[in-house]
């Protein structure tokens, strides 16, 4: 099923364990529907703008800079829930 609107996808998160995502609108709707989630973050600061929520986890590079595919990872496999 392709979400057509955000009520959509918010019933498809209700239905998942966990969400890996940019820094975008869709990463803050799983952390708004309590999923554990992992924001990845680049040029973007993510003490301003990351999702709130007890289960969120940010994985962030250096300065300006994406983090690595292995920061990635190891992010999500200490963290999982």
């Amino acid at each position: 099923m392709t979400p057509s609107n955000l009520s959509e996808m918010a019933g498809l998160f209700l239905r998942q364990d966990w969400f890996l995502g940019n820094d975008s609108g869709i990463t803050h709707l799983a952390a708004l529907c309590g999923l554990k989630t992992f924001a990845i973050f680049g040029p973007g600061d993510p003490v301003l703008w990351s999702p709130w929520g007890k289960d969120v986890t940010v994985i962030h590079g250096e300065a300006s800079a994406w983090p690595s595919v292995q920061a990635v990872w190891e992010g999500i496999c200490v963290n999982r829930p």
